[in-house]
């Protein structure tokens, strides 16, 4: 026991935890850098690129933005860590000239724990079905089976330019009710991916006719003002776009009133919540909830297009 404590305290103070650390961190740096430079394609890699720059940069598909303070962080962290271990080791280090042979053999081991740990993020974040399924195949969409007719809620808010929503009110427009938070840098710009997404799938005179309503999971920080420049900074245009705020007590109001499960931690400020579409048809009525996943982001385009088809009721 006590050679095998000599053995790890000797790893932790000479070169080679040095030279095993400085390869994992700039490794992942350079990981970080080439998520920005890999092309997006159709395929499973492709999608693991787009989902990894969207959980991990607050990436926007759509437009190609990113929110660079995160690039910053996830490139500048290992970056400032190698400088730490470069000061602190930096005697250790001035033997690895003499040691070069057992240089390359601690490099190599830390080279292959890195591979080994984005095998692990790829296979992590793939979809499941990607080893059986082509890439964009989904499961046939179950409209009838997952067809409902509940009136929706009444809801007391605003968006973004400041004219009230009224959601069970009939119109000539499909509605589609999600919530996000301006701060979300996860799944937040996942839905609002996918439902532009579906909303290039329609034709121009049928994409005037629904509204994507994002209902802020933060009221206290999305005022309708700070939405506005959210719309703004993301090209999303009322009415087609309607991000929706007000009172705290009537956005809580109105996230219960759709089921929208969330949960802030107040030393992050953080929100876990849940991530789905509640599709409205023209009636004022409930017609589909479907969860964010690979198989909404081909169902809702359909959805939305046999909603438009549907007659008026009689």
């Amino acid at each position: 026991m006590t050679t095998m404590l000599a053995k790890i305290d000797l790893f932790f103070s000479s070169w080679r935890f040095a030279v095993f650390a400085l390869t994992l961190l700039l490794s992942m740096a350079g990981l970080v850098l080439a998520m920005l430079v890999v092309p997006e394609t159709p395929d499973a890699l492709g999608r693991f690129v787009t989902d990894f720059k969207v959980w991990c940069f607050g990436y926007d598909p759509a437009t190609g933005g990113l929110e660079w303070g995160y690039v910053f962080i996830f490139v500048f962290q290992p970056l400032v860590l190698s400088g730490v271990i470069l000061l602190i080791w930096r005697g250790p280090l001035g033997e690895v000239r003499r040691n070069v042979r057992m240089a390359s053999s601690t490099v190599g081991a830390a080279s292959g724990v890195m591979l080994s740990l984005i095998v692990m993020l790829v296979a992590t974040f793939l979809p499941a079905s990607a080893s059986t399924k082509s890439a964009g195949e989904a499961p046939k969409f179950p409209a009838r089976e997952l067809r409902t007719s509940f009136l929706a809620p009444a809801v007391s808010l605003v968006d973004h330019t400041g004219t009230a929503i009224d959601l069970k009110q009939p119109s000539d427009r499909l509605t589609v009710v999600t919530a996000f938070y301006s701060r979300c840098g996860f799944t937040c710009p996942m839905l609002l991916r996918d439902a532009r997404a579906a909303l290039e799938t329609l034709t121009p005179t049928d994409r005037q006719r629904v509204s994507i309503v994002a209902i802020t999971l933060d009221p206290e920080n999305d005022s309708p003002a700070h939405l506005k420049e959210i719309a703004a900074s993301r090209s999303l245009q009322a009415p087609e776009w309607r991000l929706a705020s007000g009172a705290p007590a009537d956005v809580e109001k109105a996230l219960d009133a759709f089921s929208f499960q969330r949960r802030r931690n107040e030393n992050t400020g953080v929100i876990d919540h849940s991530n789905f579409f509640v599709v409205i048809d023209k009636e004022g009525r409930i017609a589909y909830r479907l969860s964010l996943g690979d198989a909404t982001r081909a169902w809702l385009p359909e959805a939305l297009q046999l909603l438009l088809a549907e007659p008026p009721r009689s």
